[in-house]
């Protein structure tokens, strides 16, 4: 098994059909999101701030009843923004995936039990 060091994904890079996975790491959620807006390292585009500016007032002014998302929720929800150090094993040509032509091998790897 490996261990993405960018995302924390565990994954086999050949599956049990004997396939090869090329594992790529999903955007930031809402919880890596709303840290990282807080923490300053995550700094969105001037429309997606007044967007989620927009969705926290209107959360303000009627709070969402238990069980719902709040707008701003939704508004991160729909953003796709990378995280750092992504990795992406999709290939950028026909060779063969151990011969190094990943897209962006990101943060790296390490093999877990």
């Amino acid at each position: 098994m490996i261990k993405c060091k960018a995302c924390g994904g565990v994954y086999a890079d050949v599956q049990a059909d004997g396939t090869q996975y090329f594992h790529a790491c999903p955007p930031l959620n809402v919880a890596e999101l709303r840290d990282g807006i807080a923490k300053g390292t995550v700094v969105l585009s001037a429309s997606d701030a007044a967007r989620l500016t927009a969705a926290a007032n209107r959360d303000l002014v009627n709070p969402p009843a238990g069980g719902e998302v709040p707008q701003a929720d939704l508004v991160l929800a729909g953003l796709s923004i990378p995280r750092p150090g992504a990795r992406d094993e999709n290939l950028v040509s026909t060779a063969e995936k151990n011969k190094g032509a990943i897209k962006a091998p990101g943060a790296g790897v390490i093999a877990v039990p």
